[in-house]
Protein backbone atom coordinates (compact mmCIF):
# COMPACT_ATOMS: atom_id res chain seq x y z
CA UNK A 1 0.00 0.00 0.00
CA UNK A 2 1.12 3.50 -0.83
CA UNK A 3 2.01 6.03 1.68
CA UNK A 4 0.87 9.31 1.47
CA UNK A 5 2.00 12.13 3.64
CA UNK A 6 -0.34 15.20 4.38
CA UNK A 7 1.25 18.86 4.54
CA UNK A 8 0.36 18.97 7.92
CA UNK A 9 2.07 15.61 8.86
CA UNK A 10 4.89 16.78 7.08
CA UNK A 11 4.45 20.02 9.13
CA UNK A 12 4.30 17.89 12.14
CA UNK A 13 7.40 16.15 11.43
CA UNK A 14 9.04 19.57 10.74
CA UNK A 15 7.99 20.84 14.10
CA UNK A 16 8.79 17.90 16.35
CA UNK A 17 12.46 17.83 14.76
CA UNK A 18 12.86 21.68 15.50
CA UNK A 19 11.33 20.88 18.75
CA UNK A 20 13.38 17.96 20.04
CA UNK A 21 16.78 19.72 18.31
CA UNK A 22 16.50 22.73 20.66
CA UNK A 23 15.29 20.71 23.69
CA UNK A 24 17.89 18.02 23.44
CA UNK A 25 20.30 17.79 20.37
CA UNK A 26 20.19 17.53 16.27
CA UNK A 27 21.23 14.12 16.47
CA UNK A 28 18.17 13.02 19.29
CA UNK A 29 15.47 14.86 16.88
CA UNK A 30 16.94 13.42 13.56
CA UNK A 31 16.84 9.93 15.43
CA UNK A 32 13.11 10.54 16.36
CA UNK A 33 12.20 11.76 13.29
CA UNK A 34 13.92 8.54 11.40
CA UNK A 35 12.27 6.06 13.54
CA UNK A 36 8.33 7.72 12.66
CA UNK A 37 9.34 7.57 8.99
CA UNK A 38 10.83 4.08 9.62
CA UNK A 39 7.80 2.73 11.78
CA UNK A 40 5.27 3.87 9.20
CA UNK A 41 7.54 2.39 6.07
CA UNK A 42 8.09 -1.17 7.48
CA UNK A 43 4.60 -1.58 9.32
CA UNK A 44 2.07 0.30 7.78
CA UNK A 45 2.92 -0.27 3.81
CA UNK A 46 2.43 -4.23 4.91
CA UNK A 47 -0.15 -3.93 7.60
CA UNK A 48 -2.02 -0.61 7.37
CA UNK A 49 -4.86 -2.25 9.86
CA UNK A 50 -1.69 -2.49 12.63
CA UNK A 51 -2.46 0.93 14.85
CA UNK A 52 -5.26 1.08 17.42
CA UNK A 53 -8.99 2.65 15.76
CA UNK A 54 -8.60 6.70 15.97
CA UNK A 55 -10.19 8.89 18.28
CA UNK A 56 -11.63 10.52 15.34
CA UNK A 57 -14.20 8.57 12.77
CA UNK A 58 -12.64 6.93 9.56
CA UNK A 59 -8.80 6.96 10.95
CA UNK A 60 -6.50 4.87 12.88
CA UNK A 61 -3.56 5.63 15.01
CA UNK A 62 -0.21 4.01 15.32
CA UNK A 63 1.79 4.83 18.40
CA UNK A 64 5.57 4.71 17.80
CA UNK A 65 7.83 2.28 19.77
CA UNK A 66 10.17 4.04 22.24
CA UNK A 67 8.93 7.33 21.75
CA UNK A 68 6.05 9.44 23.06
CA UNK A 69 4.65 9.95 19.54
CA UNK A 70 1.20 8.87 17.88
CA UNK A 71 0.85 8.43 13.65
CA UNK A 72 -2.59 9.72 12.87
CA UNK A 73 -3.67 7.65 9.15
CA UNK A 74 -7.07 6.69 7.21
CA UNK A 75 -6.92 3.93 4.63
CA UNK A 76 -8.43 4.78 1.24
CA UNK A 77 -9.13 1.71 -0.13
CA UNK A 78 -10.06 2.80 -3.52
CA UNK A 79 -6.81 4.30 -4.25
CA UNK A 80 -4.64 1.77 -2.90
CA UNK A 81 -3.12 4.37 -0.47
CA UNK A 82 -2.76 5.34 3.87
CA UNK A 83 -2.72 8.56 4.28
CA UNK A 84 -0.75 10.29 7.34
CA UNK A 85 -2.41 12.94 8.13
CA UNK A 86 -0.64 13.57 11.68
CA UNK A 87 1.89 13.10 13.84
CA UNK A 88 1.43 14.09 17.03
CA UNK A 89 2.86 13.92 20.88
CA UNK A 90 0.72 11.13 23.26
CA UNK A 91 -0.31 14.37 25.32
CA UNK A 92 -1.25 16.61 22.36
CA UNK A 93 -5.37 16.72 22.74
CA UNK A 94 -6.52 15.10 19.48
CA UNK A 95 -8.80 15.73 17.78
CA UNK A 96 -8.49 19.76 19.05
CA UNK A 97 -11.74 20.43 20.80
CA UNK A 98 -12.16 17.89 22.82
Amino acid sequence: MQLKWTDLAEKDLDNIETYIATENSPLVAVDAVLKVLNSCELILSNHPQAGRPGRVSGTRELVINGIPLIVVYRIVDRLDQLQILRVLHDAQQWPVGD
